[in-house]
């Protein structure tokens, strides 16, 4: 399920994701046994902002023995306004006050790539 919401995202957004599994018992409360699970929480964290709206919540929806994803894609969820544009930088201090910045990021740069970016950029 986990590496199934991660292709999602790839070919949606083209954007790398954590995904955790929570699972709870009757009771509300987390559980790792299998026979008192009754329900799953998938959290979805993406390394980079969207440049569009995301999904708000994910179904699963029994279709004969095998379970099968639903995205529900939302009018509005997370949406800056006005939608976020635009470049930045890093402004970098050294220990020995040296002043320095990044190289330019895009708002929507994958966070490896910003990495680099502010390594190169800041000495």
């Amino acid at each position: 399920m986990k590496d199934t919401i991660w292709k999602y995202y790839w070919q949606t957004y083209r954007t790398y994701i954590t995904v955790n599994l929570y699972t709870y018992d009757k009771d509300g409360k987390i559980t790792s046994n299998a026979i008192e699970i009754v329900k799953r929480e998938y959290q979805i964290l993406c390394d980079k902002l969207l440049p569009q709206e995301s999904v708000a919540s994910i179904m699963i929806v029994k279709a004969t023995t095998k379970s099968k994803i639903v995205a529900l894609a939302p009018s509005k969820v997370q949406v800056s306004s006005p939608p976020l544009t635009g470049k930045y930088k890093f402004k970098c201090t050294s220990k020995t006050g040296a002043i320095s910045f990044s190289d330019e990021i895009n708002y929507n740069e994958a966070s490896l790539w910003a990495q680099q970016k502010v390594f190169t950029g800041c000495s």
